[in-house]
């Protein structure tokens, strides 16, 4: 598994804007459910992924999280955004760039 991630400036700037914690993000590589398009590894949170482990507080923040990677790099986040809906537009995407 990842051990440690490095956050592009892209999804530095995303975080931040976006009230995302960076601490947040490996919560999501290692319990999200992953996706392969397009050249890219999507790692969505679902509620039902998160475990009980993990504290009260922080689960409201984790919930529909989304972090995005290069399948040729998967230690480098490109994007972060949380969507409820997130999965069923990954899915949606074609497996290749047009």
């Amino acid at each position: 598994m990842i051990q440690t991630l490095i956050l592009s400036q892209h999804a530095q700037k995303r975080c931040a804007q976006r009230g995302i914690n960076p601490d947040h993000l490996p919560y999501a590589v290692r319990y999200g459910k992953c996706l392969r398009r397009q050249g890219f590894q999507f790692f969505f949170l679902r509620g039902k992924d998160i475990p009980s482990t993990v504290p009260p507080h922080t689960r409201g923040r984790i919930k529909n999280l989304c972090v995005v990677t290069r399948t040729s790099m998967p230690d480098l986040v490109v994007t972060v955004y949380r969507n409820p809906d997130a999965l069923k537009n990954i899915k949606r995407k074609s497996q290749t760039l047009l």
